[in-house]
């Protein structure tokens, strides 16, 4: 789940309230502390879709110090296809990776976390790693296959990788935080 310093909670909060009145379900997928990808069915039965990249700006001592995030808007007719394909691969009933044999949990990488709201239900997921084929390569661990296959559908539609690197690559020179990362941008002075 979204390790969220209290600056940044106010943005997750107002990004991911579900409101019954309002939405008939939500998806909800974060990419460690650094992106949020939400696709809600409207009552109405249309589709309203969000990609959020998160970054913090740090100090000479790696403290976060500046909050900066990019919210785009996925056009409706692919929020819905997404979520129709993601519906189609069981987004809202993937077991929690903690529960499946075989799992493998560590500290730093990626921890991708779904969620699902629906009525007056909620039901989370979380998976660390993966992606990694340092550890999931040959795997054979039907939840991951699905964990991975969802984000292959996602990627594909919107290129939520590539989204990031743009994001990064317009940020000004400075020292940067998100995840276990955190580097230095400096442009080239001709």
């Amino acid at each position: 789940m979204f390790n969220l310093s209290y600056a940044q909670m106010d943005l997750k909060t107002e990004s991911l309230n579900f409101d019954s009145l309002v939405h008939e379900k939500m998806y909800i997928i974060e990419i460690d502390d650094y992106q949020i990808i939400k696709i809600t069915k409207l009552k109405d039965s249309s589709y309203v879709g969000n990609l959020i990249n998160v970054i913090w700006q740090s100090n000479d001592n790696g403290d976060r110090i500046k909050l900066i995030s990019k919210k785009t808007k996925i056009p409706s007719l692919e929020a819905k296809k997404i979520m129709e394909e993601l519906e189609l691969n069981e987004f809202e009933t993937i077991p929690d990776g903690k529960t499946i044999k075989g799992y493998i949990v560590g500290s730093g990488g990626i921890t991708i976390s779904l969620t699902a709201k629906k009525n007056n239900t909620i039901h989370k997921s979380s998976y660390w790693e993966p992606q990694s084929n340092l550890y999931y390569r040959n795997t054979q661990i039907p939840e991951i296959l699905k964990v991975q296959l969802i984000l292959k559908i996602i990627n594909a539609a919107i290129n939520y990788e590539q989204q990031y690197n743009e994001f990064t690559k317009a940020l000004p020179d400075g020292q940067y935080v998100y995840g276990s990362m955190s580097f230095e941008k400096r442009r080239r002075r001709d």
